[in-house]
């Protein structure tokens, strides 16, 4: 809410759950074309979730990530994720401040940091799924 409200821009949330208290609009429906376009065309993204992360990186949008209480295993794939492109600095505690949220983010650097993953991802769908190598 901090940044909906000192960026001036609409917040909309894709919550999990009716328990969840949060702020503006909010859409429980949102299927995949519906979630990849909120984040495509969003000015900054907030989040607790890999794949919202992953395609924040994809779309290259300035974005923070909650870690999920009690979730060690989900924590874990989202902090290597952060690491492997040197975003740990993303990561914000619940009581996020003006200043951890406006720092940008090159994502030059996350390109060079992440073009090892991403070249191995290709092999392994190549290897995998195109040429159907069982090995």
């Amino acid at each position: 809410e901090l940044i909906a409200e000192t960026e001036q821009i609409d917040m909309v949330s894709i919550p999990h759950s009716l328990k969840l208290k949060i702020a503006g609009k909010k859409d429980f429906t949102a299927g995949v074309e519906e979630f990849l376009n909120y984040i495509y065309y969003a000015d900054y993204v907030v989040t607790d979730s890999f794949h919202a992360t992953a395609f924040s990186m994809i779309f290259e949008k300035k974005f923070n990530v909650f870690l999920k209480r009690q979730h060690a295993t989900l924590n874990g794939r989202l902090s290597c994720l952060l690491g492997s492109a040197s975003l740990e600095n993303r990561i914000v505690e619940r009581n996020c401040t003006e200043k951890s949220y406006r720092e940008e983010i090159d994502y030059q650097k996350v390109q060079k940091n992440m073009k090892p993953y991403l070249q191995q991802s290709k092999a392994f769908i190549w290897n995998h799924i195109i040429n159907g190598d069982e090995t």
